[in-house]
């Protein structure tokens, strides 16, 4: 089970000017997986992912990718860990992940006569019903199925046609 990772802020860390974060790779046998999270974050660490590929093999053995927001904390793991017969480390360049969400972002055919679409994105309804919401701070992008077959109950006649569930703050629905 993963141990969340990457670095999600956006802009300088206090300490690194370079706008960048280093990570490490190292394969850990599954009996030495919690010391070796718990090394790796007394060295600096801010957070670790347990890779998938690992997840799958039968070997007994985990790839854990760590990351440091800062250069100095960084190269002390690498010393650490400088042993490890398989160890892999690189830099990389902070990326803004909101803004790369968001950027991927396209309309969501909900049903044939509703597109549930990003405020951003432009879009021609052409007849069709169009809700424009801003994911994360509704119900998502409208393509969990869940929704579909929500869309789907409100478009036929009968009983679902009349109400419609909001989500309130309290999380009561009305």
């Amino acid at each position: 089970m993963p141990i969340f990772a990457r670095p999600a802020k956006t802009g300088r860390i206090k300490g690194n000017h370079l706008n960048t974060y280093w990570w490490i790779c190292l394969r850990t046998h599954t009996e030495y997986l919690e010391l070796d999270q718990d090394r790796l974050f007394e060295l600096g660490a801010t957070g670790i992912e347990e890779l998938e590929e690992s997840q799958n093999s039968d070997s007994g053995k985990i790839v854990l990718k760590a990351f440091f927001e800062i250069e100095q904390t960084f190269q002390s793991a690498l010393v650490e860990f400088a042993s490890t017969s398989e160890l892999s480390s690189g830099q990389e360049k902070i990326e803004d992940w909101d803004r790369s969400w968001r950027d991927r972002q396209t309309p969501v055919e909900v049903t044939p006569n509703l597109f549930v679409v990003p405020p951003w994105v432009p879009f021609e309804a052409n007849g069709k019903h169009v809700i424009r919401l801003e994911a994360k701070m509704a119900f998502g992008t409208g393509s969990h199925e869940t929704t579909r077959i929500a869309a789907l109950l409100l478009e036929k006649p009968g009983r679902f046609k009349d109400y419609i569930a909001i989500p309130r703050a309290n999380g009561y629905q009305s």
